[in-house]
């Protein structure tokens, strides 16, 4: 049982990571960093 939810922790926090990633190159990222110089959260 507990190897089970640390699996299911594990695999949300790569899907979690993914998404991060995925987001902060979107383009609407780029725009805002390009005026803002920062990126956006």
């Amino acid at each position: 049982m507990n190897k089970a939810v640390m699996l299911a922790i594990l695999v949300g926090g790569i899907v979690l990571v993914t998404y991060g990633v995925s987001a902060s190159k979107s383009f609407s990222s780029d725009v805002s960093r390009f005026f803002t110089g920062s990126p956006t959260d």
